[in-house]
């Protein structure tokens, strides 16, 4: 492991290293980037190499927050770079004029699928773009890129972009798309499917634009001014991510994309609730108090009967999966399974969940004053 070997220092920690390092010994090792790792962002390098360069000149050093982390992988003796490619880039730039102390994280792990297993982990509040499995993604990548430098003020960093801003990541998603559905294999080639594209929608009127109603003027003018159009499409939670991208499809090939219909969720049987709720609320009882938020009340005919496992997991609508719970609460559920949501929204009541026993009324606020103090001898 020659990282380890050219550091000034370091600890270990089971099959992690925290070195010390210089710079210029980091950047002479052979680090890759691995092919699952997200698209960089060079704007993001360069805010990264700007304020560098003031830390040096203010206060003579540099301050990258945080650790690079890199993992040695065993059965194919390489590293690569897992955590931290926009500091690890802004440091290339930087040690071109100077030579800078630094901490890394090397981790030895015993195949490709762990690195993987690992990246996911440390990137698990990243959003990332989904891609074909099929594809090579670093085509969509660098396309994505390349439309990222060409019109620089069209991109958005939020899911909820606002036309005609993008949002990169469903950008990359909808190119992901075109490259799997026409076959595509270089990067020029799916560029000029998209510039295409681009061109024809700028000799549209607005009127042309589907929900050309909620296209305003001043939209329209950013487009014609940034000379990009594809943002004036919503973006829709498809695969295809864009109408436009449909409209491409069709257009080369003759198929037509229809949207996916949703299975209609089948009702639960009554008999079913009526098992649910006498077995776990009980045969006397026709109100109780939400299981999960104690809070608000329910009762038999009215509630809603939650999945304790959500059905995204495989959880079944029978006895053995079902809860009277109430409709705010099983709303702001979603997807989610009923004990992680108690445990993140209402933790005082899992022991209560667990155990899935009901309460039938509020406590009184100020229970535990002298005035509600009982003697259970009497």
């Amino acid at each position: 492991m020659n990282i380890i070997n050219r550091s000034i220092k370091y600890i270990n920690i089971n099959k992690k290293f925290i070195c010390s390092i210089m710079s210029k010994e980091l950047l002479d090792c052979c680090i890759e980037v691995p092919n699952i790792q997200r698209i960089r962002d060079d704007d993001k390098v360069d805010e990264i190499v700007e304020y560098q360069k003031q830390r040096l000149k203010i206060a003579g050093y540099c301050d990258f927050h945080g650790v690079i982390n890199i993992h040695y992988c065993e059965n194919n003796d390489r590293y690569f770079l897992v955590d931290g490619q926009h500091r690890y880039e802004a440091l290339r730039k930087l040690s071109n004029t100077n030579n800078i102390e630094l901490f890394v994280e090397i981790e030895k792990v015993d195949t490709m699928e762990n690195l993987i297993n690992n990246y996911n982990i440390i990137n698990k509040n990243t959003p990332l773009p989904e891609f074909p499995e099929s594809i090579d993604k670093n085509i969509p990548e660098e396309v994505a890129q390349f439309f990222r430098s060409k019109y620089p003020d069209m991109w958005s960093p939020s899911k909820n972009a606002h036309r005609p801003h993008i949002y990169f990541n469903y950008f990359q998603e909808a190119l992901g798309f075109l490259t799997e559905k026409l076959n595509i294999k270089t990067a020029d080639e799916l560029k000029e499917v998209v510039e295409t594209k681009n061109l024809e929608l700028s000799a549209w009127t607005i009127d042309n634009y589907p929900k050309s109603r909620t296209i305003t003027e001043s939209m329209m003018d950013k487009c014609v001014r940034e000379k990009l159009y594809l943002g004036l499409y919503a973006h829709e939670s498809e695969d295809y991510a864009y109408q436009w991208v449909k409209e491409v499809v069709f257009n080369k090939t003759g198929e037509r994309i229809a949207k996916p219909r949703k299975p209609r969720k089948a009702n639960i049987r009554k008999s079913v609730k009526s098992s649910v709720w006498d077995e776990f609320v009980g045969k006397d009882k026709r109100r109780a108090l939400c299981i999960c938020c104690c809070d608000r009340e329910i009762e038999m005919n009215t509630c809603v009967y939650g999945h304790i496992v959500s059905e995204k997991d495989g959880g079944e609508a029978n006895n053995t999966n079902l809860l009277p719970i109430c409709a705010q609460c099983n709303g702001s559920m979603g997807a989610q399974n009923m004990g992680e949501y108690v445990e993140q929204c209402y933790p005082k009541n899992m022991s209560n969940f667990k155990i899935k026993k009901y309460t039938y009324q509020k406590l009184p606020s100020n229970f535990m004053n002298s005035n509600f103090i009982f003697d259970l001898n009497l």
